[in-house]
């Protein structure tokens, strides 16, 4: 069964539904299974008309390090909570993301909990009341509630400066996934965010730090503080994936191909590097 898979890639024992083991898995989550458009620039623009299976998903993970952006992550996530017993809701704020509304069988509250992200968000957050992540490296997450009932907007800023564009959603109004594969398939039109740039984000608990590779710019956020670094060469950030995030079998230098031949020059390929 798939669900023992899933929770063995996780390091986590299986138990009963709740709020401590829900955080358990998204921060497990987080550090596992990578935010990452390799796998949507080199894989899944060949199955865009259909969503991975849970068992596709796990072997890109054993096999190729891969981890996906919020569609992949999300509904992957969504269908591990079900089975363990949890009622799962998609969502899409802003009308352009993937998040999730969980709640336990036994009780009227829920949380808003997204795996499918680069913000700092390691832990469930309460819908009903103002509420933001812990500060995190200056950077917050805050779900600020509506004046009409069930709205939300979620806004994250950094040093009390906003950095992303606000995204409202009802906590009233759930999809599908039958209802996600219209904007599933958008998302990979040339012009989609994830389509023309490397973009990989990837928690890591030893060191209590947010990883992000942008292109070819390494930001490392912890400890109340932040640091960038330029990536100079292909053998670089080959290093970087192999060193930094762990993710070694993660085949960026592939993508950074596939980027280069349709016109997205991100660096210049030293003759020596194989892919």
């Amino acid at each position: 069964m798939w669900v023992l898979e899933y929770l063995r890639l996780l390091n986590v024992e299986q138990k009963q539904p709740s709020l401590p083991f829900l955080k358990k898995l998204m921060k497990r989550h987080r550090l596992v299974f990578p935010f990452e458009n390799v796998s949507k620039l080199l894989i899944d623009q060949y199955k865009k008309k259909q969503i991975i299976t849970v068992e596709e998903f796990l072997d890109r993970r054993k096999n190729y390090d891969m981890g996906g952006t919020c569609y992949t992550l999300n509904i992957q996530f969504a269908r591990l909570l079900r089975e363990l017993g949890y009622v799962v809701s998609y969502i899409r704020p802003g009308n352009e993301h993937l998040a999730l509304l969980v709640g336990l069988a036994d009780s009227q509250k829920v949380w808003y909990v997204d795996v499918g992200t680069t913000a700092p968000i390691l832990a469930p957050l309460p819908l009903g009341i103002e509420r933001q992540t812990p500060i995190f490296a200056g950077e917050k997450v805050h779900l600020r509630k509506g004046e009409e009932p069930h709205t939300f907007t979620y806004v994250r800023t950094i040093g009390g400066r906003q950095v992303s564009k606000k995204w409202a959603f009802r906590s009233d109004q759930r999809y599908t996934l039958e209802d996600l594969m219209q904007p599933i398939q958008q998302s990979f039109l040339e012009n989609g965010p994830y389509m023309s740039c490397i973009r990989i984000d990837k928690w890591c608990e030893y060191k209590q730090r947010m990883l992000s590779l942008k292109n070819t710019v390494l930001t490392m956020r912890g400890g109340g503080s932040k640091t960038e670094r330029s990536i100079k060469s292909l053998e670089e950030m080959k290093a970087v994936l192999q060193d930094t995030f762990h993710l070694p079998k993660l085949p960026v230098l592939e993508a950074v191909e596939q980027l280069e031949a349709r016109g997205h020059l991100l660096i210049k390929k030293s003759a020596n590097i194989q892919s």
